[in-house]
This record gives C-alpha cells, structure tokens and sequence, in this order.
C-alpha cells in the first residue's frame, strides 16, 4: 500500500479500533451535503510538509463521481471505492470518508451505545485540498470540563519499544539506568481518546463554530492538483 493509501485509509479508522483515538459527532452540522463536487475529481499528489520535508511520489486520481480513488505510485497502481460526503456549513467545510457497506455511525463504549460520526475539516483553496483531523485531547477536555456536552474515555498505555531504542531488560544496564529508563517511558505513555460530542444539528454546527481549535492545526493530509481540472465531473 502506499503511503497516500495509507494516509487515506487512516480516514477510516472508527471508534472502537484499539489504539485509535476517535471524535464523533452525534448529528451532522446544518449546511448543504453532497457526494462529490466539481473541485474534487481528477489527478492529484500528496504534499509532505514541515520543514526538511520532501514532495510524496504517489499520485491520486478522483473519478469523475468520486466513488473511486486509484493510488499510483513507483511499484503498483490500485483502485478503491470510497463514499465521500462533503459538508459545506457556516462554521466550515467538513467531510466524511468511508468503504462502501459501513454502518452509517461508528460506536463506542459499553454495548457501543456511544455513536455518531467523525468529521475531518478541509479547506480547498485553488488547486491544493488541504485535510486537518480532530484534536482529541482538546475536545477531551471541553467533555471532561463540561464546557460542551457528550461523553468521553481516556486510556492510558505506554509505549512498546525502548527510550531510545535501549535495551532495558535486567542484566543489559546498570540498575540505575533502568529505573531510570522505566521512568522515562512511564512519562511516555500515550493517552487514546473516545470522544462524542452530543447534539442536533443545529448545535453541532454551533459548537463547530466556536471551537475551531477541535481540529488540529498542522494538516494531516496536504492534496495538490496535477494538470487541469476534469471535465466529466458529476457532482
């Protein structure tokens, strides 16, 4: 799979998938929905960004009605059918990403009595899509002080592999730098998120608007157009 692939599949990670942090929204925001958009069929790659970072050599093309997404890169091509949804609402653009046959919410939680649906910010500007994804500790900590309305969990797990990949079993190092070492990975456990943020539409689109920082600010996903636009488009 290529790393576009992969980055694209990790849209569809949903509640539930242990390691995966997750926020939901208990109904979608008010604004106008549609499968597709004119903007969005056609030929792209993925940008790397931050500093000392490199252009991606993978490629994707849209379908004219974007149900199919086909990643082209050095090794292999492969073709994907997708169901897009892309929400435009006073407090943003937003979009949903799913296999076809998905249950129309992910769940969470005891009995998974926790459900709703996760929702990527995006904002196109010209030929380059850029994609931000929630910030779960944020919207943990709005649940957990009441400032919104919903539920949340928190786990904590620590990290599998060695500070600084050394070797910690007992024999390897001095005792005193194991200690020190199991310290330092305890400061290193890796908190996973379940948040729901409750609500109609109307309030979800609300609380989208006053809380812009519930999505990240670095993007996760960067799309730059390659050549003009397609002209079968079928929004």
């Amino acid at each position: 799979m290529t790393r576009l692939a992969l980055l694209l599949v990790l849209l569809l990670a949903v509640a539930g998938l242990e390691g995966c942090s997750t926020t939901l929204v208990e109904s979608l925001p008010v604004g106008k929905i549609t499968t597709c958009d004119a903007a969005w069929p056609g030929d792209w790659r993925g940008v790397e960004h931050g500093v000392g970072k490199a252009a991606m050599d993978e490629r994707i093309h849209i379908n004219a009605d974007c149900t199919s997404f086909t990643f082209t890169d050095a090794e292999k091509t492969q073709t994907e059918p997708h169901v897009l949804r892309l929400i435009s609402t006073r407090a943003g653009d937003f979009l949903t990403f799913s296999s076809p046959g998905d249950a129309p919410k992910a769940c969470f939680g005891d009995g998974n009595t926790h459900c709703g649906t996760e929702l990527f910010r995006y904002v196109r500007t010209g030929d380059r899509i850029v994609l931000y994804k929630p910030d779960h500790k944020r919207v943990h900590d709005a649940l957990e002080s009441h400032a919104i309305s919903g539920y949340t969990e928190m786990t904590v797990d620590p990290q599998t592999t060695a500070v600084n990949g050394t070797q910690t079993g007992r024999g390897a190092v001095p005792d005193g730098l194991i200690k020190a070492r199991t310290a330092a990975m305890d400061d290193k456990k890796v908190p996973t998120y379940h948040n729901l943020i409750a609500g109609q539409a109307d309030q979800i689109t609300q609380i989208l608007k006053e809380h812009p920082e519930f999505f990240e600010e670095e993007p996760y996903l960067i799309l730059q157009r390659v050549g003009p636009m397609s002209l079968e488009a079928k929004p």
